[in-house]
């Protein structure tokens, strides 16, 4: 029980990093 809550926050915290992520990505004035 304890480690399939502890992998649903894990998943959820990856999910949340790539969409910030993403997010910056597209709002930072960056030319490459």
């Amino acid at each position: 029980m304890l480690f399939i809550f502890r992998l649903i926050i894990v998943v959820i915290y990856c999910i949340l990093v790539c969409i910030f992520g993403c997010i910056y990505c597209l709002f930072s004035p960056r030319n490459p």
